[in-house]
């Protein structure tokens, strides 16, 4: 699988890809995104991912 590309030669791409950064959050949204982490882990310790565990080979990051 392709992993999508951030480089672009089109002008009109290019404008597109700078907007992406037009709009502010305001404090409660921020605060909301803030409270997301909660300092717990939502998934197994990565010491815990094994090929025994999950019964499949886990590719190397």
């Amino acid at each position: 699988m392709a992993s999508p590309s951030t480089e672009s030669t089109r002008p009109q791409r290019i404008a597109e890809n700078i907007d992406v950064f037009d709009f502010e959050l305001t404090d409660e949204q921020l605060t909301a995104i803030d409270n997301l982490d909660t300092g717990r882990r939502g998934g197994p310790e990565p010491s815990d991912i094994t090929l025994a565990n999950f019964g499949r080979p886990i590719p190397e990051a």
